[in-house]
């Protein structure tokens, strides 16, 4: 699990990702710039870390710092993200040779959680989670075929339960 390799892989098999910054631990760095590159709001992630494990989305720049220090204390590696609004979706896929695209599920964290954090993932009842999304047939398509190229680039493989 390796966010930064992971967008690295998508953009070269051609997927958009959001501009983005990486951050060292012990490497200084120029929050300044960082938001004049990026913009505002940020996401800010621990590359290593799944579930939104150390997560935030910074909407003012004073509290960049903060997040940078919160995503360190899970590994030593940050990254920072231009924040992408819209609908939150999610799209398995199934199969090696021939993969299979699953129906959308749209995500809707609770009133209580600013974004689909790890509370909001695993507490029943703290999300909504609609399927299908309520997409139209073309973006539905477009996010599924998003789906299989992203499987396809990270070289995504089931294997079978040996017995």
């Amino acid at each position: 699990m390796n966010k930064l390799l992971s967008k690295q892989l998508y953009a070269l098999a051609g997927l958009t990702v959001p501009p983005y910054a990486v951050i060292r631990r012990g490497e200084d760095s120029d929050m300044v710039a960082l938001v004049d590159q990026l913009g505002l709001p940020l996401v800010v992630k621990p590359v290593e870390t799944g579930s939104s494990v150390g997560m935030s989305i910074v909407r003012d720049a004073k509290d960049l710092a903060t997040a940078v220090e919160k995503a360190l204390d899970y590994g030593p590696t940050v990254l920072i993200e231009a924040y992408i609004q819209g609908t939150e979706i999610t799209c398995g896929v199934m199969g090696n040779d021939d993969l299979e695209a699953l129906p959308l599920i749209e995500i809707i964290p609770g009133k209580d959680h600013e974004f689909f954090d790890y509370t909001a993932k695993y507490e029943p009842g703290a999300s909504q989670e609609i399927c299908p999304a309520r997409l139209d047939v073309e973006l539905t398509q477009k996010a599924q075929t998003c789906a299989l190229t992203a499987h396809k680039a990270l070289f995504c493989q089931a294997t079978a339960a040996r017995t």
